[in-house]
C-alpha cells in the first residue's frame, strides 16, 4: 500500500492511435512473461526513459482535445492490484501495464460502452476510482467510441493510516508557508 498521485485520460483520435501502437511496442519488449512478477526492470532502460517520457509530457501537457477527460487525485492508501483491477486486466481486455522507477502506467485500447468492473470492496478508494474511470470512458462519447485510457500512478510515499489523517487534521502542515 501506498500513497499517490492517480491520473486518469482519456484520448481519442490519431493521438490515441498513436500513444496505443507505442506502448503495445514498449509492452512487447518487457524481458520476462511472468504475469506474477512485475519490477521495472524487466524493461530494457531505453524502454524505461521512453516510458518516463510519455508519462510525463502527458502529466505536462494534455489539457486539451483530442484529451477526452482528465482527473488526477490523491489516493494515501491503495496498493498495485487495486489499479489493475479496476482498468479490467484480463486476457480478454486490451491492456499493456508498464513500469518505470518513477511511474506506473495502465493503457487500455476501450469503447465508451465498456465498463469498469465493480470491486465488491466498499473502501472509498475503490468507489473513486471506479467513478473516475467511468467518466473517462464515456467523456465526449458523441465525437470518439474507441479512445485510450491512460492511467499513470505516481507513488509519494508510503501507507497512511486513519489515525495519521485524524492527527493531520489538527495542525498546519510545514510546506504551507502562509501562502
Amino acid at each position: 500500500m501506498a500513497s499517490q498521485t492517480v491520473t486518469i485520460f482519456a484520448i481519442g483520435g490519431k493521438l490515441a492511435d498513436a500513444i496505443w501502437q507505442q506502448v503495445q511496442r514498449c509492452y512487447a519488449l518487457r524481458l520476462t512473461d511472468d504475469p506474477q512478477a512485475w519490477a521495472p526492470e524487466q524493461w530494457p532502460i531505453s524502454i524505461r526513459n521512453e516510458v518516463d517520457a510519455l508519462a510525463s509530457h502527458l502529466l505536462a501537457k494534455a489539457f486539451t482535445p483530442p484529451i477526452l477527460y482528465r482527473s488526477q487525485y490523491v489516493d494515501l492508501w491503495s496498493g498495485g492490484e487495486f489499479f489493475e483491477a479496476a482498468m479490467g486486466v484480463s486476457p480478454a481486455a486490451s491492456i499493456c501495464h508498464l513500469l518505470t522507477e518513477h511511474y506506473e502506467v495502465y493503457v487500455r485500447h476501450t469503447l465508451v460502452s465498456d465498463i469498469v468492473p465493480r470491486n465488491p470492496n466498499k473502501f472509498d478508494e475503490y468507489r473513486w476510482l471506479e467513478r473516475r474511470l467511468a467518466e473517462a470512458f464515456t467523456a465526449w462519447e458523441g465525437f470518439a467510441e474507441e479512445r485510450v485510457i491512460v492511467l499513470v500512478r505516481e507513488v509519494l510515499g508510503g501507507l497512511w493510516e486513519d489515525q495519521d489523517v485524524g492527527d493531520s487534521l489538527k495542525q498546519i502542515p510545514g510546506w504551507w508557508k502562509n501562502a
